[in-house]
């Protein structure tokens, strides 16, 4: 097969609705692509949406965050490229036959164009979005399955996020050929934060990231404070539409106390599990990444 487009779905049965619909648009015709769902959900919603779509093929994740997830799908089909799209993406008129053609003399990765869904209301919103490329969310990208599979996949320690800032961290380490594809385009959800709690873990990740690039106990608690705060610092800072800034401002003030309460824990508890062998020697003659992918 040429290619084989991997959704990774956990409890958005509608969301995979709509862009299982899209995806079907864009693949009339292509013979050799198959679609499979990888089903990470609670309960039976998603494979009752799947009824309706008889076609696409359905496999059990293993529960253990979005990177294995891809990597539990990845396992089991054969295919020279996979595309990856998640679950609250809707693919825009083109965005197959863009990879498709690109397939014929493209090698490594992919990357494709990613839109917000209507802009963001306010900064109480988010949603990735990647429109001039360099980052590689992994919500819409394609990757030759050599390429995927020498590169071990996800790490699936980062089971909330940051795993695909690591595994573009990677290719970048290894010289892979990464190409921006435009027409490649889906459009992504924004939803609402509803709490800063959610947003706090999301650090967390960034702890074991640093480790595994061989920062100190201290280097963690002295640099990762102060990324933190000048990132949402210069968010709010260069919000031009003034959307409920206050509300904006309690809320990052929450984020940026809550990692500082939660760091000493988390530092504790990720220096006890080993590096990552690709980090502790790493390979390649790419760039390494500075101050410690900060």
């Amino acid at each position: 097969m040429k290619a084989v487009i991997i959704i990774p779905a956990c409890d958005r049965p509608q969301d995979l609705a709509r862009c299982l619909e899209s995806v079907q648009r864009e693949v009339a015709g292509h013979a050799e692509v198959g679609i499979v769902v990888s089903d990470d959900s609670k309960d039976d919603s998603i494979a009752r949406v799947l009824q309706s779509f008889p076609e696409v093929r359905r496999l059990i994740g293993p529960r253990k965050g979005p990177g294995a997830n891809r990597n539990c799908a990845a396992s089991q089909v054969e295919a020279e490229w996979l595309v990856f799209l998640d679950d609250d993406c809707e693919a825009k008129a083109g965005w197959f036959d863009a990879y498709w053609s690109a397939f014929e003399t493209a090698k490594g990765v992919l990357e494709g164009r990613t839109e917000v869904a209507g802009g963001l209301p306010s900064l109480l919103w988010e949603s990735p979005e990647n429109v001039t490329g360099g980052t590689l969310p992994s919500c819409n990208f394609a990757i030759q399955a050599s390429v995927f599979r020498e590169m071990n996949g996800f790490d699936e320690r980062f089971r909330l996020a940051f795993e695909d800032m690591e595994f573009r961290a990677r290719l970048v380490r290894l010289g892979v050929a990464i190409r921006f594809l435009p027409e490649a385009a889906v459009v992504h959800d924004a939803r609402r934060i509803q709490d800063a709690s959610l947003l706090v873990r999301r650090w967390e990740p960034r702890v074991t990231y640093m480790m595994d690039l061989g920062a100190t106990n201290r280097e963690v608690l002295q640099l990762l404070p102060r990324h933190i705060g000048g990132v949402l610092l210069a968010v709010w800072q260069q919000d031009t539409m003034k959307v409920e800034r206050w509300a904006v401002a309690r809320l990052y003030l929450q984020v940026f106390c809550g990692v500082l309460v939660r760091l000493p824990g988390w530092i504790a508890q990720h220096r006890k599990q080993p590096r990552s062998a690709f980090w502790e020697y790493p390979p390649g003659e790419g760039p390494m990444p500075p101050r410690f992918g900060l």
